[in-house]
């Protein structure tokens, strides 16, 4: 490890300056999120490699993810990724498992999103890729899908920037391309053409060798896909799988919550001084406390004399149980280093508070809506029990006798019959 450390610090200061910044401001971040073990086994543990991948992950964190780059990779919208990047990672379309010994393998469907944003998806990739590299992944590779089914989908784009991080920045190396045409009768031209319009851009965004995957049934389908290592509860029923996105709202609902519990204790500010920083302690010292002279010790030494030799003795204990003095320089760094801490973490606190207001402000605005709905449905209901109260009392009062005489006569549009009661 020291190694390692040694050959980063040898690097450029300019390529580095993103690492070392986060390493400065936010050192369990880094050591957490970005371990050097994982950029070694990703290369074949060639150190300088592992050196430059991991400063160049700093160097697209930041530049991907502007402001919110020192934040911790959550989805719970008080980390890196904003609410409309979880929105996008939410929707399904690409869907991640980790595989004990196999590697990652991610399964993309684009045919579930409105529109295809390849920065969005960069940010995406690189959340999985943080959170879920495994040692298989970092040794093995990274098996990837890519489903070809009917529906709308978005269009195609030729952006590189996610491909280019993933062979140059992240602690993963690939395994696996695999286009996979799903089996509909009487649509087979249609995907076919969709699969090789896929497996083109991909060959030139990834560089990577991409192969297409067509079979005349599911049952086909599936057994190509099992002899690549890819198992039947990793892929959907279009695939002749058993995976259901029920499963993926239940790991976003486990993701969160453990990575709510994970998240680290409120900041609070940084109260220690610099003797404290230094090594020093602020509490007062055993000297002032035992030698503070009383009214009676006053007195006394002001009849009696001490000898020169017990000064000397005093003296000589006072030195040596006395602190060092700080240097200037030292606690002047240190309190700088400090400040630039608690600087960055308010900073960063109080974007994760502005990201809480605008989720709060939508769901706000969305039970507002509801609960003007609720009101117009009331409204409406009380209209209709009034009607019908009203339509009871007319009724009713059409169906009152006549007085005529002693007798009662029921009106005639009611009874064909007049009836006369005695």
């Amino acid at each position: 490890m020291y190694l390692s450390y040694s050959v980063i610090c040898k690097l450029d200061k300019k390529i580095r300056r993103e690492y070392d910044t986060a390493l400065e401001v936010f050192p369990q971040l880094v050591r957490k999120e970005t371990k050097i073990m994982d950029f070694l086994r990703t290369v074949d543990y060639d150190v300088p490699k592992a050196a430059m991948r991991l400063v160049m992950y700093w160097k697209l964190r930041k530049a991907m993810f502007k402001e919110r780059w020192l934040l911790p990779m959550t989805q719970t919208g008080t980390g890196a990724l904003s609410m409309d990047e979880i929105e996008t990672l939410r929707s399904g379309y690409a869907v991640c498992f980790n595989r004990s010994g196999k590697g990652i393998m991610v399964l993309h469907d684009h045919s579930r999103l409105p529109h295809f944003d390849g920065a969005l998806h960069a940010k995406n990739i690189m959340y999985y890729c943080t959170t879920l590299t495994d040692e298989a992944t970092q040794t093995q590779g990274i098996s990837i899908v890519f489903v070809i089914r009917s529906g709308d989908r978005p269009q195609e784009d030729f952006k590189r920037e996610a491909w280019e991080m993933l062979r140059t920045a992240l602690p993963v190396r690939f395994k696996q391309l695999l286009v996979v045409q799903a089996y509909e009768e009487g649509r087979e031209y249609l995907l076919n053409f969709l699969a090789y319009q896929t497996t083109r851009v991909l060959q030139v965004k990834t560089q990577q060798h991409t192969e297409h995957l067509m079979g005349d049934s599911l049952r086909n389908t599936l057994s190509l896909l099992e002899a690549r290592g890819i198992e039947k509860q990793h892929l959907p029923p279009c695939l002749g799988g058993d995976y259901t996105y029920n499963k993926f709202a239940d790991w976003v609902r486990m993701r969160v919550s453990m990575e709510d519990i994970m998240s680290p204790a409120p900041l609070k500010n940084n109260r220690l001084t610099p003797k404290l920083l230094c090594g020093g302690s602020n509490s007062p010292s055993p000297t002032s406390t035992s030698q503070a002279p009383s009214s009676t010790d006053s007195t006394e030494t002001a009849i009696t004399k001490p000898s020169s030799k017990k000064k000397a003795t005093r003296k000589r204990k006072k030195k040596l149980l006395e602190p060092p003095v700080p240097n200037d320089d030292e606690a002047k760094k240190l309190n700088a280093l400090y400040s630039r801490r608690a600087y960055h973490k308010r900073k960063l606190e109080m974007l994760g508070l502005e990201e809480q207001v605008k989720c709060l402000e939508t769901e706000n605005e969305s039970l507002r809506k509801k609960a003007t709905r609720f009101e117009s449905f009331l409204q409406k209901a009380l209209q209709l029990v009034q009607s019908h109260e009203g339509g009871q009392q007319e009724s009713n009062a059409d169906l009152q006798p006549l007085p005529y005489g002693n007798n009662c006569i029921f009106p005639a549009n009611h009874m064909n019959i007049g009836i006369t009661l005695n």
